[in-house]
C-alpha cells in the first residue's frame, strides 16, 4: 500500500509441533517496513520461509527501451 511493503510476524518459544525452545533473544512480534520505489515490479514480489529465514524477492521492472516512430507529412 503506497509504496510501502510491510511486514509482521509473531514469535513464539514453541514450534509448529508444539515442542519448547530456549531462546537467547527477546520474543515477541516484529514489524518491518520497506519502501518500495517505482524502479521495482510490485506486482511480482515474492517471499518464502524456510528454516526460520524469510527471503522477499522483488525483481526490477524491465526498462522501457526508446522506439522509432515513423512520421509521414
Amino acid at each position: 500500500e503506497n509504496n510501502v511493503l510491510s511486514i509482521k510476524a509473531k514469535d513464539s518459544l514453541k514450534t509448529p509441533d508444539g515442542k519448547e525452545l530456549v531462546a537467547e533473544f527477546e520474543i515477541g512480534d516484529y514489524y518491518r517496513a520497506f519502501t518500495v520505489s517505482d524502479q521495482f515490479d510490485k506486482s511480482r514480489i515474492t517471499g518464502k520461509l524456510e528454516n526460520g529465514v524469510l527471503e522477499i524477492v522483488i525483481p526490477r521492472r524491465e526498462e522501457v527501451k526508446p522506439r522509432k516512430i515513423q512520421i509521414s507529412a
